[in-house]
């Protein structure tokens, strides 16, 4: 990936191929529509991840499930194996790019290991808990944290095949 391309999203999505010093708004065909109701500022993007071995793939958490773009997000395929819920936090793990961890409101997390053809959900996640945040040990990349909005810190030390609380 190219560590001058950064992503953001704030009513739309926006990018920048130069560090962030000027930015271009791509079409992002194919997400859902913002909600109109919802108090502004509001997008239909809620959570992003960029697949750091292919720059040109997006995954986008929306409020209406999991959504992939192949080409730098001008056009986006719903991920029919997702629910139809709000992705709240996506994950992709450094070392092997087909697991990938979603967080699903009301839902707990769901892991792919085939780059998010099929989602099994996961133990030791308690499904009240909203899991807004994903993160890796900088040391090691098989331990994985999932901090909640509110209660927890989750803890995997094997690539996330389980998960206990860290901190409550």
């Amino acid at each position: 990936a190219n560590p001058s391309e950064i992503y953001g999203w704030y009513w739309k999505l926006y990018k920048s191929t130069d560090g962030g010093k000027s930015w271009t708004f791509p079409d992002a065909k194919g997400l859902p529509p913002k909600d109109e109701n919802k108090p502004s500022p509001y997008s239909p993007i809620i959570s992003l991840a960029i697949d750091s071995s292919d720059g040109n793939t997006l995954w986008s958490g929306t409020n209406k499930g999991l959504y992939k773009s192949s080409d730098s997000g001008q056009n986006y395929k719903r991920t029919a194996s997702v629910p139809d819920a709000p992705v709240l936090a996506i994950y992709i793990n450094p070392d092997n790019r087909k697991d990938i961890y979603i967080s699903i409101y009301g839902q707990g997390i769901l892991k792919s290991g085939d780059v998010g053809k099929d989602w099994k959900k996961v133990d030791g996640i308690d499904k009240n808990d909203a899991i807004g945040y994903f993160a890796a040990s900088p040391k090691d990349a098989k331990t994985i944290y999932a901090a909640t909005y509110k209660t927890a810190i989750y803890r995997s030390m094997n690539g996330g095949k389980t998960w206990a609380v860290w901190r409550r």
